[in-house]
């Protein structure tokens, strides 16, 4: 933080080396410093190559300011950037989607806030539709998945997310085909 906190407020080019997730070993790396995130992990946002990416803090081993300073577009915002995705993603299409919470949970899911866009509206018959419009479909299926609602919650559009739901959970289970 002692390095990264300064090179974002002076716009410069700092020395990373990363090592994400699932990754062998770590890479040098020099990117624009953009921001930071903070959530269930903590992030550093930072240009590279054009691109706009996120980099867990706990994946850095280090970092080294350079004083070299980028410039920085106007028209780009950390807010606005951070608000398209459900969670950090951002590297899937953004889609509209509709979401039905059974009458069961529905009074618990009406008191989250799940992403920036969503409209909640209740249902006759007490469930609860929630629409968004976001990216970072796989975290989006991971809250779909957690325990308040497992079970209570259809996606109702679109189509190619529910496939790609079926996907998640058929990866999941493939690890006991082989037991």
């Amino acid at each position: 933080m002692d390095v990264l906190e300064p090179a974002i407020a002076g716009s410069e080019v700092v020395k990373l080396v990363y090592g994400g997730a699932g990754q062998r070993g770590s890479r040098a790396r020099r990117v624009n410093a953009l921001g930071l995130l903070v959530g269930r992990f903590s992030y550093f946002v930072a240009s590279e190559g054009g691109a706009v990416k996120s980099f867990r803090l706990d994946l850095i081993a280090s970092a080294e300011r350079t004083r070299e300073m980028f410039d920085l577009s106007t028209s780009w915002s950390l807010k606005d950037w951070a608000r398209e995705s459900f969670g950090i993603y951002h590297g899937d299409d953004t889609i509209d989607v509709e979401l039905l919470f059974s009458p069961r949970v529905a009074a618990r899911a009406e008191r989250v806030r799940f992403h920036a866009s969503q409209r909640s509206e209740r249902c006759d018959d007490g469930a609860l539709r929630v629409t968004l419009r976001c990216c970072g479909h796989r975290e989006l299926l991971h809250e779909l998945c957690h325990p308040d609602w497992l079970g209570e919650v259809r996606i109702e559009n679109p189509p190619a997310l529910v496939k790609e739901l079926e996907e998640y959970v058929e990866k999941m289970l493939s690890v006991y085909k082989e037991c």
